[in-house]
């Protein structure tokens, strides 16, 4: 008779799967000259039925912000969410607005504040990739105009500027 293995030995296994993932996702760099676009990769083995990855894209402004952000508030978010490989890429382009410190993709129409779907990144990062909730992608991807990326800085923790999400032509 086998013997189960202890649950940590599990937990283990798991983590190193999300680690394996969450490296081969690409990173956030600063945005800087030089960088790469970020391109998701589908692994016709991670699923039996592979997924078209989703482009989604908003304008942001610190006007559509609630509270209202910065008047001069501007910028732009390209965002690929892929449900088959749970991962979620951006690029950025912000102006008008102080040290931005975070963004998310949040759960609302225009002129409501939802909750946080997706973070993008653990810190504001103009360009990157992250590993998230495979429902959150996919439900992002499968209507996108229930969403809204919104931008954070440090004088508009609430919020700086804010774009409702819509699909567009890759």
């Amino acid at each position: 008779m086998r013997r189960p293995r202890p649950v940590h030995a599990a937990l283990a296994l798991t983590a190193l799967g999300v680690a394996v993932l969450a490296a081969g996702c690409g990173g956030g760099g600063g945005g800087g000259k030089g960088d790469d676009e970020a391109t998701p990769t589908t692994s016709p083995t991670t699923t039996a039925k592979a997924v078209k990855a989703t482009v989604v894209k908003a304008r942001m402004s610190g006007q559509a912000s609630v509270p209202k952000g910065p008047a001069g508030a501007t910028g732009t978010a390209r965002i690929t969410l892929n449900p088959s490989t749970a991962t979620a890429c951006w690029q950025l382009t912000v102006r008008g607005v102080d040290v931005p410190v975070s963004a998310h993709i949040h759960q609302g129409k225009p002129g409501e504040v939802g909750e946080v779907i997706i973070p993008l990144g653990d810190r504001f990062s103009r360009k990157g990739c992250v590993l998230s909730n495979p429902r959150a992608v996919g439900a992002v991807a499968r209507s996108p105009e229930s969403y809204y990326v919104d931008v954070h800085t440090k004088k508009n923790i609430n919020g700086a500027m804010r774009g409702q999400l819509r699909v567009t032509a890759t």
